[in-house]
């Protein structure tokens, strides 16, 4: 069975547009989801800091360091850099507070009262964290387990 000429320009024109309304809607709804992520978890950040600088302020000390302390704990979950592709920049930060976290917590040693996490959070300090001294010279995306790209 032959498809005729007008039928089968037909169907490439609709194919190309549904390509073209997908591409266009992905990006759109995308762009949105990433957006809503960010502006409510930056929301979360502005009432954790607003919270420990109220108990600060009325000489809650203890509590508020215990609350940056898990707060920093599941900071620190997140950036198991175990698998992750990276760009160079991004790498070096996360590397840098790392680093500076595992300072920190070697000066200040903590157990909380959720021993998954801390198990967590030691695999993550306990790992090699590398010094990058030049990021330019790294690629744009690196695999820092493999230490190559993906």
């Amino acid at each position: 069975m032959a498809i005729s000429k007008t039928v089968g320009v037909g169907l490439v024109v609709c194919f190309l547009l549904g390509v073209a309304a997908g591409g266009i809607g992905g990006w759109y709804f995308g762009f949105h989801f990433l957006l809503n992520a960010w502006v409510q978890e930056q929301s979360g950040d502005v009432k954790g800091h607003l919270d420990a600088l109220q108990k600060l302020r009325s000489g809650n000390t203890n509590e508020a360091i215990e609350f940056l302390e898990s707060r920093l704990d599941d900071d620190l979950v997140v950036l198991e850099p175990e698998g992750y592709q990276l760009q160079a920049q991004v790498l070096t930060e996360m590397y840098s507070a790392l680093r500076a976290a595992k300072q920190y917590r070697t000066e200040h040693p903590r157990k909380s009262r959720r021993g998954i996490v801390d198990e967590m959070v030691r695999n993550a300090l306990s790992q090699e964290i590398p010094v990058v001294k030049n990021s330019a010279a790294m690629p744009a995306e690196i695999n820092p387990k493999a230490g190559t790209r993906p």
